[in-house]
């Protein structure tokens, strides 16, 4: 199939679903992913979600020394049917270059981010680290909002046996979070 994705038939999913290359330059009036062949739109994000998000981004950057870079959502490609975005990526740039690299190799990933919105909860607990762990990413976090609205961090290493995500008590580089610090604008 040669067909490209429009913004008149992104939505007619053919049997074998659409490609990275028939997507790749679809423009949308709203964020999305391709999973599975099906265009999937984004969910939205509260000022919760992308505080918390951008602020761990921070602590990442001041934290990590070259060729570790931390990113908020890119590209990563997960198969010819499948790319998503997480909240944050870990990686090495060994080798990348923003001038002719369009996404991120999911091999580059050390560590992914997905900070839970109550649009994104299933998404976030479930699929997404399916996905991750399928692809080998080694290390997943997850931060969901606690009762009384303080970020709380799990987080994860690929048992790469059992090709799942178990709790995890080390980090792939050493960071200090203060997860209430999380919160300021």
């Amino acid at each position: 199939m040669t067909e490209r994705a429009t913004a008149a038939n992104w939505h007619h999913c053919h049997t074998d679903g659409w490609t990275y290359e028939q997507v790749k330059e679809l423009d949308l009036p709203f964020d999305w992913e391709l999973v599975d062949g099906v265009i999937s739109p984004r969910g939205c994000e509260d000022l919760w979600h992308d505080c918390v998000r951008d602020n761990l981004r921070c602590c990442f950057t001041r934290a990590l020394h070259a060729p570790r870079v931390a990113l908020t959502q890119p590209t990563l490609i997960l198969g010819t049917r499948t790319f998503i975005r997480p909240d944050i990526a870990v990686f090495d740039t060994s080798g990348l270059s923003v001038l002719t690299d369009a996404y991120l190799p999911v091999a580059r990933a050390e560590l992914v981010v997905e900070v839970v919105s109550p649009l994104s909860l299933s998404e976030d607990r479930y699929r997404r680290p399916g996905l991750f762990s399928e692809a080998g990413v080694p290390f997943h976090w997850r931060v969901e909002r606690g009762a009384d609205g303080i970020p709380v961090l799990r987080e994860f290493r690929l048992d790469g046996r059992a090709g799942t995500y178990e709790a995890a008590a080390d980090r792939p580089f050493p960071i200090a979070i203060d997860l209430t610090s999380l919160l300021e604008l």
